[in-house]
């Protein structure tokens, strides 16, 4: 660690197996005190943290046994930046599962905040696009995600101040994989820098079953209550889609006030065939 850095633990204890013996579960406890590491302590095996000048309080609390460990707490915050980052779950023997893992993060829009998260991630080579950072550099982000890793469940919620907020829960296991997406107002046009865009609130819903590789299916379903584009508010767009038997086949519906109007596509590589459908029962192109 470097000079300023302090990590201290205010009890760490273990234990033998219950019968007396050290071949049983042993008992572990560890409750770190406040403790602060500096991103230069991780320089060795992180050297894209070596230029960070922020300094993190750590606070951990762990309990359990050598068969199953449970994290209670651990908490990594930086009150300068603005940062807050909790994770708590557990571990079944050790190296075999993670479950009932959860993450919390949360970060207070700031320029600042905002200017040390994009360098930070640059050095890992992730790049956020400037037009993203001038929409919400300046944006409160909550993100919460808990889920069974075990099990391959996992559900992500994220909530900003000024870009509304979306939801999605993903689970694979066997090879069928599901994932449910919802937004709550979100503005799509804030956080890509288009102005054309404004607030969208949908539901998506999508399933893959990958079992016989030779006749993968699935299907996704999607559907927009509301959608602001170019100044105008649609609202009932539903679009689907379903791959079975080497077939794909999709359609689209708009029942606005303003525009009805009804698409689908049918395609089949083996006989390289390709229908498309379009209706347009009436479009208001003045209110549009």
């Amino acid at each position: 660690c470097t000079a300023d850095s302090r990590l201290q633990f205010d009890r760490a204890s273990f234990g033998i197996g219950m019968d007396g013996s050290a071949g049983g579960a042993i008992p572990v406890r560890i409750i770190s005190g406040p403790s602060h590491l500096n991103p230069s302590d991780f320089a060795s095996f992180m050297p894209q943290l070596s230029s960070a000048d922020t300094r993190i309080a750590v606070n951990v609390d762990i309990d359990g046994d050598t068969e199953r460990l449970r994290i209670s707490s651990l908490d990594f915050s930086s009150d300068e930046k603005g940062l807050l980052l909790t994770v708590s779950g557990g571990l079944n023997n050790v190296t075999d599962s993670i479950s009932a893992d959860r993450l919390t993060a949360r970060y207070s829009g700031t320029a600042a905040t905002y200017g040390w998260i994009r360098q930070t991630l640059a050095g890992f080579g992730i790049r956020i696009p400037e037009t993203i950072g001038s929409s919400i550099g300046n944006t409160d982000i909550s993100l919460t995600c808990d889920g069974d890793i075990g099990s391959h469940v996992i559900g992500c919620d994220v909530r900003t101040s000024a870009a509304g907020s979306l939801y999605a829960l993903y689970s694979g296991q066997s090879g069928i994989r599901k994932l449910k997406v919802s937004s709550g107002s979100l503005n799509i046009g804030r956080i890509t820098g288009n102005r054309s865009l404004g607030r969208v609130r949908m539901q998506a819903d999508a399933r893959c079953d990958t079992r016989d590789s030779m006749n993968v299916s699935g299907y996704a379903d999607i559907r927009i209550p509301m959608l602001e584009c170019d100044g105008y508010s649609y609202d009932s767009i539903h679009i689907s889609g379903n791959l079975l038997n080497g077939r794909y086949t999709a359609s689209a519906k708009i029942s606005d006030s303003h525009a009805r109007l009804t698409a689908s596509t049918d395609y089949r590589p083996s006989a390289n065939s390709l229908s498309v459908r379009l209706n347009a029962d009436s479009i208001d192109l003045a209110a549009t």
